[in-house]
């Protein structure tokens, strides 16, 4: 839940759902059209918010907060 976008990402059914679970996968089974578009739209989310280079930048971004601004060419 933290990652899907429901509808626009993926789609979220309760854990331990059958039916939903099952109602889902119909959903997409029955149109490929849209099978598609989640997946296009996934993987731009997933490109733009969890790549190593973002990975970096977020990890770069946190040295400097805590490190103390000597000489910022070091970063």
């Amino acid at each position: 839940p933290e990652i899907v976008r429901p509808g626009e990402t993926g789609l979220l059914v309760p854990s331990g759902d059958v039916d939903a679970l099952t109602e889902a996968l119909a959903s997409l089974l029955e149109s490929p059209a849209r099978r598609r578009e989640i997946g296009a739209r996934a993987a731009e989310y997933a490109h733009a918010n969890f790549s190593s280079r973002k990975a970096a930048e977020q990890v770069m971004e946190i040295y400097r907060e805590i490190l103390p601004a000597r000489d910022s060419r070091q970063f």
